[in-house]
């Protein structure tokens, strides 16, 4: 499978940004497939994301827990299927993965990233990539949700609400 790869803070790294606010249609998405259990993190990342937004002249963002549930959901599937995209193995968005999870957006955004240096690795690699860093920057955004599972990390950027 072809993949994108970008040189940030002289790590290699997998990237995948993406913006779009869709009409969501109900689907459901299969993580089966893996014998091995796949260990979710959502740690804080805000910190260093906040304080990346701050430096920007940015207002942080609040962490919203339904915005995790909808990022663990993505690298959970990515980490057991292998397949590294938005859509993950079953082609859910992440309009439909907010949704599932409650979440009522007016503004979504989402990056992902591949990368075996760890959540600070991928913030890193996001803040390097001009079309993430535009998601991390963006104004009309109010709340972030994180997650990561084995080498596979989502960052969701949402306002929810308008």
């Amino acid at each position: 499978m072809p993949a994108r790869f970008c040189l940030a803070a002289s790590l290699a790294v997998t990237l995948s940004g993406c913006l779009v606010v869709p009409v969501p249609i109900p689907v459901s998405v299969s993580t089966a497939g893996s014998a091995e259990p796949v260990t979710i993190t959502a740690d804080d990342r805000g910190s260093a994301l906040n304080r990346f937004r701050e430096a920007q002249g940015l207002s942080v963002l609040g962490r919203d827990a339904k915005l995790d549930r909808a990022a663990a959901d993505l690298a959970r599937d990515m980490a057991q299927s292998g397949v590294f995209g938005h859509g993950g193995s079953a082609g859910a968005t992440m309009a439909i993965r907010a949704k599932r999870h409650g979440y009522g957006f007016c503004r979504l955004a989402e990056n992902i990233a591949k990368i075996g240096g760890g959540e600070t690795g991928a913030i890193q690699g996001w803040i390097g990539s001009p079309g993430h860093r535009s998601n991390m920057v963006r104004r009309d955004i109010t709340e972030y949700g994180y997650a990561s599972a084995d080498d596979y990390h989502v960052l969701m950027l949402g306002r929810d609400g308008c």
